[in-house]
């Protein structure tokens, strides 16, 4: 989630696990197709009562063309209805044409991502998650930088829980840490011992 709010956007049923997460968070609001009832009374306790709570309608199926005007000159296309699965990364035209089903997998969770974004965005994805994202930049070089500095923090976060683990530089990583501490612990670390990617 963003760190100066937005809205949570549930595809299943908020349960009380969920709700405990989304509590804690900084956010806006939150849309699901429904709510347990225990999960709708944490949240209803969030921001003194004035949390915005969204039930969508899960047969909701939008039209074809999205239209916009814009200055008087009206603009119309077709909705982004694409399906992404392992058959997009079939047609590949390199020599070397063998995609292991990690790289695959690392695909599809990218492409994913990327079709909701902004354009001129950049994702790198591993291990099926994303790690970095830029987006909606005036240019391609600086989404890159972008995603590529989101790429290296999550990497030093990785190593520090593995420096925790075997008790190596404590000085620079609080045990227990969450959220925005843990990356500025990351920070901290890769500015005292260089970056690690």
């Amino acid at each position: 989630m963003s760190s100066f709010g937005d809205f949570v956007a549930l595809s299943d049923q908020c349960d009380v696990p969920t709700a405990k997460i989304i509590s804690r968070e900084v956010s806006d609001g939150v849309i699901a197709p429904g709510y347990d009832d225990e999960a709708l009374q944490i949240l209803s306790k969030k921001k003194g009562g004035n949390y915005c709570v969204l039930k969508m309608d899960p047969d909701y199926n939008p039209v074809t063309m999205e239209t916009r005007t814009l200055f008087g000159l009206q603009m119309e296309q077709k909705r982004n209805d694409a399906i992404i699965d392992k058959n997009m990364f079939t047609n590949i035209v390199s020599k070397k044409n063998d995609l292991p089903e990690a790289a695959v997998r690392d695909l599809i969770v990218a492409s994913i991502a990327l079709k909701y974004t902004q354009s001129n965005s950049v994702c790198y994805t591993r291990d099926g998650q994303v790690i970095g994202m830029g987006a909606g930049q005036q240019s391609c070089i600086y989404c890159t930088r972008l995603a590529g500095d989101k790429t290296n923090n999550c990497d030093s976060v990785n190593i520090l829980k593995y420096l925790e683990c075997i008790n190596l530089n404590k000085a620079y990583y609080q045990i227990n840490v969450r959220g925005k501490t843990n990356l500025n612990s990351s920070r901290t670390w890769r500015h005292l011992h260089g970056r690690v990617c």
